[in-house]
This record gives C-alpha cells, sequence and structure tokens, in this order.
C-alpha cells in the first residue's frame, strides 16, 4: 500500500488527510495534518496541440512528447488536437495519434481521442489556423474517420452545408463544436438546434457580443450549455471569464496548449506555420 497526503479535493471541498491507495486506486481517506501541497484529480483536457516541443501534427514522436509533458503537469487524460491543413497533413498526423492511442506508455497522458479544430472553418476568422480552410465535406471526413477516433469537430455553421454536416456527425458520434466563425447570433443559434453541442475556446476567433449584434458569443451566452474557455489571462479577460462562468452551465478549461508550452523563448511548429514564444505568449511571426 501506498499513500499520498496533503490538501486533498473531496466533493464537500478541501480536506487535510492522506490517501492510501491500494493497485495504484484510492482505498480509503484518513484525516489527519498533511504538507502544504495539493492533491487533485487527474485533468482531462479537451484542447491540446502540444507540448514540450512537440506537436501533434508532427507524427507519433511528437505526440508522445506531448502526452509526457502533459501527464507531469497533472493532466491524465486528454485529446490531441489538429489543425488546418491539407487532408494529407492530417492524415499522417491521425496515423501517429493513433498509435499513441493503442500503444500508451506509463509515462504519458492518455489519448482519449482527436478534436479535429478545422478544417472546415472560416477562412475570416483563423487565429493562429494554417490557411487550408475549407467547407464542410463528409467523404473527407469519413476518410479522416478510418484513422483515428475523432471525439470533436470545430467548424463554422455559417459555411455552406454546415447544418447538414453537423447532423452527419451526430449521427456518426462525433461531437460538433462551433468556433473560428464569423457567424451571426442566428446562424449559430441553428447550429445548436441541428445538432452542435459546444463552443471552442469561447470568445476567441468568433464573432463578439453586441447589445445589437450579439454574434456567436451572445448565442452561446442565451442558449449554450457547454463552452471552453482558455482561462490563462491571456486569451481571455478574468472578467470575461466570470461572466461565462454565469452564463455557461457547463463552462470547462482548456489549455489549448502548443509545442511552445514547457519551452524557452524561440520558434516552433504549429501545422505548416511557425510561431514564436515570447514571455508567456506564443504569437504568429507577422
Amino acid at each position: 500500500m501506498s499513500a499520498v497526503s496533503g490538501r486533498v479535493l473531496l466533493p464537500a471541498g478541501w480536506v487535510e488527510g492522506r490517501l492510501e491507495l491500494e493497485e495504484d486506486k484510492v482505498a480509503r481517506f484518513v484525516p489527519d495534518r498533511a504538507p502544504a501541497r495539493y492533491v487533485v484529480p487527474g485533468f482531462i483536457d479537451l484542447h491540446v496541440h502540444g507540448g514540450a516541443g512537440g506537436d501533434a501534427m508532427a507524427g507519433e514522436a511528437a505526440a508522445r512528447t506531448a502526452a509526457r509533458f502533459h501527464a507531469a503537469h497533472g493532466t491524465t487524460r486528454m485529446l490531441l488536437a489538429t489543425v488546418t491543413a491539407p487532408e494529407e497533413d492530417l492524415t499522417r498526423a491521425l496515423d501517429g495519434i493513433h498509435a499513441v492511442m493503442e500503444s500508451p506508455g506509463e509515462d504519458e497522458a492518455r489519448v482519449m481521442g482527436v478534436h479535429l479544430e478545422g478544417p472546415f472553418i472560416s477562412p475570416d476568422k483563423l487565429g493562429a489556423q494554417p490557411p487550408y480552410a475549407r467547407d464542410p465535406d463528409p467523404g473527407e471526413l469519413r476518410r479522416l474517420m478510418a484513422h483515428a477516433s475523432l471525439q470533436v469537430v470545430t467548424l463554422a455553421p455559417e459555411r455552406p452545408g454546415a447544418l447538414e454536416f453537423i447532423r452527419f456527425l451526430r449521427a456518426h458520434g462525433v461531437r460538433p463544436q462551433i468556433g473560428h466563425t464569423v457567424a451571426t447570433a442566428e446562424e449559430a443559434l441553428s447550429a445548436l438546434e441541428a445538432g452542435a453541442k459546444g463552443f471552442t475556446h469561447l470568445y476567441n476567433a468568433m464573432s463578439p457580443l453586441h447589445h445589437r449584434n450579439p454574434g456567436v458569443v451572445g448565442a452561446a451566452f442565451a442558449r449554450g450549455t457547454w463552452a471552453e474557455v482558455i482561462a490563462d489571462g491571456l486569451h481571455v479577460d478574468p472578467v470575461a471569464v466570470r461572466a461565462a462562468m454565469r452564463a455557461v452551465p457547463n463552462l470547462y478549461v482548456v489549455t489549448d496548449a502548443v509545442a511552445a508550452a514547457g519551452m524557452p523563448e524561440g520558434p516552433y511548429r504549429l501545422g505548416r506555420y511557425t510561431v514564436h514564444k515570447r514571455g508567456n505568449g506564443v504569437f504568429l511571426e507577422d
């Protein structure tokens, strides 16, 4: 039997004590004086592009590097995310991610599947995505699904055929999310009615809230039940995070981490792009 002590997060809140483990499972909790450290369940991150220099688009070895990095920082399960790219690039990335899923290392976070962030997004809201956006294509998606388990697809609901594509995704057990979009509030609400289940990195790369033109953020506040948010203090102001917490019942934090996470300042790959880490931020060359 082994044990770990500290301030333990239990359903009732924080309690000092000791978790006793048997065969790597929690057997019991014993209240006790404990060192000043926190003991929490492993994090689940549903939007991870990379870390420690490894980019999920670069194949199995890079994906494993990212999985090890995030495990070392408390993430036990995650979705590896792709970026907008030509189909052949996506296919290679999915093959690498699938290999990690099939044979996880003991020191790696478990990869539950893929978050396909694009390519079915708006060319006018690429954010840090490379310029390979295209309209929803069920045929391409079927081909990609043959290479790895797609769990989430981010799409722009204003693109031609998007609502039918959302229904197609739901029929195949894939979660559609709204993101990288210039949709109106009405278009976003129509996407929710068609079966979209959430919003990708709320506020970022989407039409903003205005009281006469509420945009995608307004639709999320009015009717959304699930949304990601990057709560690092850089992507979204803390006040905006608190507003979203009041409006969206199931708001959850993602890192959206890229290869530069955990690395010194300098250039790193993000799909076919080069990004630059400066301070705590990662920026495009322009």
